[in-house]
């Protein structure tokens, strides 16, 4: 997956995170790369210190930076693909669906950022790192909601 940099990307990033970062999920090979053009370094920075400071640093192995430099994202990419072809053959699993890779069932249901379901948000540093990574996105999410998104576009 690759993901360049704009609003509510950081919620996609946490959504992502907490299924890479469930232990359930550790051998999972999944490439992942944050990417954008010149001039996106200090964003993806941001989003790179923000993650090591509240998920820890197995956070950051879930993932590269690369910037202006669409070459390396696809070499990158392709060094994923393989890795996950020989997982996927080690494992007997699909080369088209991801039969093992665990997906929590609270990352499953739409979350309403209601006020109430805001103030329920438990975003705790003593929760695992893919828990936490779950409650930040939730609260991602309400602050996409109220700031950015038009009313009724869900």
């Amino acid at each position: 997956m690759v993901f360049p940099g704009g609003a509510g990307t950081a919620e996609e990033i946490l959504y992502l995170l907490g299924i890479l970062l469930d232990p359930a999920n550790e051998e999972q090979p999944l490439p992942v790369v944050f990417t954008g053009p010149a001039g996106s370094q200090e964003y993806f920075r941001q989003i790179d210190a923000f993650l090591a400071t509240t998920l820890g640093p197995r956070a950051a192995q879930c993932y590269r930076i690369i910037v202006d430099d669409p070459p390396e994202v696809a070499r990158e990419m392709l060094r994923g693909m393989d890795a996950v072809r020989e997982y996927r053959r080690r494992k007997s699993d699909a080369y088209n669906y991801n039969w093992t890779l665990s997906i929590p069932h609270e990352l499953q249901r739409p979350f309403e950022p209601t006020h109430a379901a805001m103030a329920a948000l438990e975003i705790r540093r003593d929760h695992p790192p893919h828990q936490l990574a779950a409650e930040l996105r939730r609260a991602f999410s309400g602050i996409v909601t109220g700031n950015v998104k038009e009313p009724g576009s869900g």
